[in-house]
């Protein structure tokens, strides 16, 4: 064999083993892609699995407000809004309150001392009666 035939021959085969590298390659991409596609299909049945189908969506309509409750119920809001109390108003009538309990109790106050007045002038009186009714003779 010629030096040229040796050097062709060579070349065949490494544009033999090149190919055989190719080859290997493009089977290993292969086999990624594969993989791949496999995890697509993976992904694609559990998204069909959680996916809301017609009737899902049906339903969920049918629970959600119309334009006609959200009106009824800012009309609501706005009705709150003005007839509840405020925390200012609720101060405004406990300080009220109280004012009218201190006033009951300072009546009450002068009462217990009026009574206690009361029943030592009536004691007295008493006192002077039955003196008078020994005087008298009435008295027991």
């Amino acid at each position: 064999m010629t030096n040229v035939e040796q050097g062709q021959m060579k070349e065949i085969a490494d544009t033999v083993q090149n190919v055989e590298h190719a080859f290997v390659v493009v089977q290993q991409n292969m086999l990624g892609m594969q993989k791949s596609m496999f995890g697509l299909q993976k992904t694609m049945l559990e998204m069909q699995k959680n996916i809301a189908t017609k009737d899902d969506i049906a339903a969920v309509r049918s629970e959600m407000a119309t334009k006609d409750d959200i009106a009824a119920i800012q009309e609501d809001i706005e009705f709150l809004k003005e007839n509840i109390a405020t925390k200012e108003d609720l101060a405004e009538f406990k300080s009220e309150v109280v004012k009218h309990i201190d006033g009951f109790a300072q009546q009450n106050q002068k009462f217990d001392i009026e009574l206690v007045a009361a029943q030592s002038k009536f004691s007295r009186v008493e006192a002077r009666v039955e003196v008078l009714e020994l005087k008298v003779g009435i008295g027991a």
